[in-house]
């Protein structure tokens, strides 16, 4: 009744402001992926783990616009944005370096793809750079592997099955996903 008095409308999907980032983010998600020609392999459509990385970063910023009294729109990617959503990646996610770099070149690209189809984006766009850094591969020795096999976890046995399954994973070099997936059938002898 409201809204009929004040001649407000209900916004539908053809309503959608594609001004606002995370609106174009959901249609860049929806229509531009699934067209979208890899250069490399010729196949047309990005996988579902690309398409699940780019709404995990839409998801990022609707929860730092909370609180926020206006939504980001594209003209609002830029260098300050970068630097607060930096911090709040940082300090309220606890995310990783390299984890917060991909995420701002996620956030780039989207902006640039608005750009291309003639939506205005921030004059400061090419300032909004993402960013890695060297990352040291860290490892356990064989004697560091044998210490933790020899722990004495009774006072919380809870742990000595998380032990076990680290354990095979050293071994095998598989993630938890892939050695989980480990039958008879797939060991044979002394190999997977």
């Amino acid at each position: 009744v409201l809204e009929e008095f004040y001649g407000q409308k209900e916004v539908t999907k053809d309503d959608v402001d594609l001004n606002i980032f995370t609106e174009y983010a959901q249609h860049f998600i929806d229509n531009v992926l699934p067209n979208k020609l890899n250069s490399k392999s010729g196949v047309l459509g990005a996988s579902q783990n690309t398409i699940n990385k780019y709404k995990n970063v839409r998801e990022k910023v609707l929860n730092f616009e909370k609180g926020k009294t206006d939504k980001l729109t594209l003209t609002d990617i830029n260098e300050s944005f970068q630097i607060d959503f930096i911090r709040y990646l940082r300090e309220e996610e606890t995310l990783s370096t390299n984890t917060i770099g991909r995420c701002i070149n996620y956030i780039k690209s989207i902006c640039n793809d608005a750009h291309r189809r003639g939506y205005k984006t921030s004059h400061e766009l090419s300032q909004v750079k993402g960013f890695k850094e060297k990352v040291d591969f860290t490892y356990f020795n064989e004697l560091e592997i044998e210490k933790i096999r020899l722990h004495d976890f009774s006072k919380t046995p809870y742990l000595d099955n998380a032990r076990d399954w680290l354990i095979v994973g050293l071994h095998t070099g598989q993630r938890v996903s892939d050695f989980m997936k480990f039958t008879k059938k797939t060991v044979n002898g002394n190999l997977l």
